[in-house]
């Protein structure tokens, strides 16, 4: 299974305890069992057993993970996920993401879904931004 540089890094930098850019041997065992526990999870949202991860199966991953994003937002990440691929943006039905690619796309809407939390602060689904508070958080927070 290949990963991509983008998930490498992201994997690197959340198992990187000691933050000296690389893994050691223990966090590479915790990164190894996480890689294990992502698997699982691909394998029980990818229904039709294609291999791929669907907008509609991602869509019900992102669901059960409590992160309730409507079905525009699932097309916006496959199709940035998709790029990422090096696969062109197209009209009409995708032909689902990888393995990698799901793990890059849940961990990316949980980070953007943890940062609206901070900046919504009454809970109530609605934030007021400034254009300098957007753009600090953008920044930030990729």
């Amino acid at each position: 299974m290949p990963f991509s540089i983008e998930t490498v890094r992201l994997m690197i930098q959340m198992f990187d305890r000691d933050m000296s850019g690389t893994i050691d041997f223990n966090e590479f065992k915790a990164l190894v069992k996480y890689l294990n526990e992502w698997q699982t999870l691909f394998r029980t949202f990818d229904n039709d057993g294609s291999g791929s991860i669907s907008n509609a199966e991602l869509f019900n991953a992102l669901h059960a993970f409590g992160l309730p994003v409507s079905p525009r937002v699932v097309d916006l990440v496959v199709s940035k996920v998709r790029i990422l691929e090096g696969v062109k943006r197209t009209r009409g039905p995708t032909f689902g993401i990888s393995f990698d690619r799901f793990i890059y796309a849940c961990v990316m809407v949980k980070n953007f879904s943890d940062v609206f939390k901070k900046v919504d602060t009454d809970g109530d689904g609605w934030i007021n931004l400034d254009y300098d508070t957007f753009m600090s958080i953008s920044i930030t927070n990729k």
